[in-house]
């Protein structure tokens, strides 16, 4: 056996220490920008450097400096308020270039859910006045309740619809449920209800509204261009009756990691 053995930090020479205090260093201020970045999230009319540092927990001094050389990319900009910057258009130009398929960020989150109810998983987005699946993860069970990606399914009976609507303010709703109201396929007082329900616990269910033999259960987010999506999960009603207790946590957990992969954090 060949021991060696290391040499010891101080008996190197400076110019070996050096490259990774500079790394380190590099580093932290990469994580800090960041954190600023975050910090100037939503803020329109911009934040004053002195709150910023506050904020993020640095020294006025070390948030000048990246705010700084934040400026000099044009990740960052003076705001109207004096000594306040907010973001930059060049954030705008790395966003654009960084757009992301909701439905293909959204599959292996979908793939791990159905593998641990070994139960179908179905991605919808919200159309004109109905829920469109876009993506789908089948499971292995023979008895399945399974759409085909681009069917459309009505908003005030499914599960996906609901959990859609229960996102939208009272004018999108209107309009969305234009088709609906003016048919009188539902009783508008009970579904606002219904929905009010949804949003409190952030999970919509249909027990054979839609479709008779399958119900669902569903939760929708929005991403960062607000479009709405539902993920959902239909189930046989022979199997759901027993599983749907334990169906919603998964769901909802999934929805969690959704918001964080297309938005960069969850959002209730």
């Amino acid at each position: 056996m060949l021991l060696i053995q290391g040499a010891r930090m101080s008996d190197m020479p400076l110019a070996a220490k050096a490259p990774i205090r500079r790394d380190r260093n590099g580093i932290q201020v990469i994580a800090r920008a960041a954190e600023i970045l975050r910090a100037l999230e939503g803020a329109v009319d911009g934040v004053g450097v002195g709150e910023l540092a506050s904020r993020v927990k640095l020294s006025r001094t070390t948030v000048d400096r990246i705010v700084a050389a934040l400026s000099k990319e044009e990740l960052l900009i003076p705001a109207a308020r004096k000594a306040s910057v907010k973001l930059g258009p060049a954030l705008i130009r790395l966003g654009t270039s960084a757009q992301i398929s909701v439905d293909q960020v959204a599959k292996p989150v979908m793939e791990a859910l159905s593998l641990a109810l070994n139960e179908t998983v179905e991605l919808s987005i919200l159309g004109n006045g109905t829920a469109v699946v876009i993506q789908q993860i089948t499971a292995a069970h023979r008895l399945q309740a399974v759409s085909a990606v681009g069917e459309s399914f009505p908003l005030h009976c499914s599960a996906s619809g609901k959990a859609l609507l229960a996102l939208l303010n009272a004018d999108q709703l209107v309009r969305h449920l234009k088709h609906a109201l003016t048919e009188r396929l539902f009783d508008n007082a009970q579904l606002e209800t219904e929905l009010e329900q949804v949003r409190q616990e952030q999970v919509a269910w249909d027990f054979e509204e839609h479709q008779i033999g399958v119900c669902a259960l569903a939760t929708a987010f929005l991403d960062l261009q607000g479009y709405a999506y539902a993920l959902s999960i239909p189930v046989p009603t022979a199997r759901f009756r027993e599983k749907m207790l334990e169906l919603s946590p998964p769901l909802l957990a999934a929805r969690e990691s959704l918001l964080r992969l297309v938005s960069g954090r969850a959002r209730t």
